[in-house]
């Protein structure tokens, strides 16, 4: 609903918040991937889970070495099941999103330290 939607963007802006002081070094919208000039970059991650309405919504943010922002994702999903399932989303769409930049060291930044560790493990 427009109401859930409202409320999850909201929560998600009031954890970015420390984003204000920062300036946007790419400010437009292209459907093409350009691979940073950067040999580094830091992705970070974050969701909201809906339990009554099985829905969430997840953002993505890459930063290059020198903090600057230079890509930025959120989607909303529906049909999931646990908290532990929208985080995994979220991680997902993280790895996805560095792989697709074509970098040789990535940086991945969430707050679920269950996924974070699958991820990590064999």
């Amino acid at each position: 609903s427009r109401q859930w939607a409202a409320k999850s963007t909201k929560n998600y802006l009031r954890k970015l918040d420390w984003l204000t002081d920062w300036e946007l070094t790419k400010n437009c919208v292209s459907s093409e991937r350009v691979p940073p000039a950067d040999p580094f970059i830091r992705i970070n991650f974050d969701t909201t889970f809906d339990q009554k309405e099985f829905r969430s919504s997840s953002g993505v943010i890459v930063k290059n070495e020198r903090g600057e922002v230079l890509l930025t994702k959120s989607t909303l999903h529906g049909e999931v099941a646990s908290y532990f399932a929208a985080e995994a989303l979220a991680c997902s769409q993280t790895v996805e999103v560095g792989r697709s930049l074509g970098v040789d060291m990535v940086e991945v930044k969430g707050d679920s330290l269950v996924v974070i560790r699958k991820c990590n493990s064999k």
